[in-house]
């Protein structure tokens, strides 16, 4: 078996376990996203309720052969994580899974099927997921053959080919950005200065998943429209267009504009 498997997989394949609706899986992974839920306590949950994530897929398909192209969109490249982990051996239980509904305080509010099965499976009353050295990873070969590291030395690159004198940081960010020391979005500080001048400048690109707990917007988006902000005030504060600064066209290239 031939098996492809990018960013998003987990949710793109969903196969619930006997006793659970697809909506509830659904419902349950939109309260974890809401609460502000990492991708790896989120995907532990996945696993622990899917006939597929979490090796289960390698275990249906032995004694066959199976190779797995793996695009990667976590940080660190874990292929456990990446799309759940369907060829993979998961390193989670069924006690880790339980722990991050009690964490954030869902034990009460996801299904009952879903609560109900977890239970069941701390214990030990349903089989838990593949682990390493079961022999059902015997004939399993995966290879990583991209991820967000590689697109982001490549944004890196062109930079850098636009801007000889860019002097740049790649940085991970994983969870809530907020809570991460260090890692402040122009739109979340009241002295937030851009400088137009790339020689003395440190441009950072980041990677990962910034996680938000409000539900008002996707976890991609937050970032980006942070940044947004932050430009825009910046303009603001500073009078004018900011290609009509000194210095800002030539840095931008002329490709910020104001949209609303």
């Amino acid at each position: 078996m031939i098996f492809l498997l990018s960013g998003g997989g987990s949710a793109l394949l969903p196969f619930p376990v006997n006793g659970i609706e697809l909506k509830e899986k659904q419902e349950a992974t939109q309260l974890l996203l809401d609460c502000g839920a990492d991708i790896k306590e989120i995907n532990t949950i996945r696993k622990h309720i899917s006939r597929v994530k979490g090796g289960w897929l390698a275990k249906w398909a032995y004694p066959s052969t199976v190779i797995g192209f793996i695009l990667s969109d976590v940080v660190g490249d874990p292929l456990d994580a990446i799309g759940s982990g369907p060829t993979v051996p998961d390193p989670s239980t069924f006690d880790e899974a339980w722990e991050v509904l009690r964490k954030y305080d869902l034990l009460n509010r996801i299904a009952p099927s879903i609560k109900n099965f977890l239970e069941l499976g701390k214990e030990g009353k349903v089989e838990e997921s593949p682990k390493m050295g079961d022999i059902v990873f015997q004939k399993v070969y995966n290879s990583l053959i991209g991820s967000n590291i590689l697109a982001l030395r490549a944004a890196e690159k062109k930079a850098t080919s636009l801007v000889s004198t860019l002097s740049s940081s790649l940085l991970p960010l994983k969870g809530r950005h907020e809570k991460q020391p260090g890692f402040i979005l122009p739109c979340e500080r009241s002295n937030f200065e851009w400088e137009p001048n790339p020689k003395t400048s440190l441009h950072p690109f980041w990677r990962g998943d910034d996680s938000d707990d409000q539900g008002s917007r996707s976890r991609r988006e937050k970032p980006g429209i942070c940044f947004g902000r932050g430009f825009r005030d910046q303009r603001d504060r500073k009078g004018g267009p900011p290609e009509r600064r000194d210095g800002w066209n030539r840095w931008t290239h002329g490709r910020f504009r104001r949209s609303g």
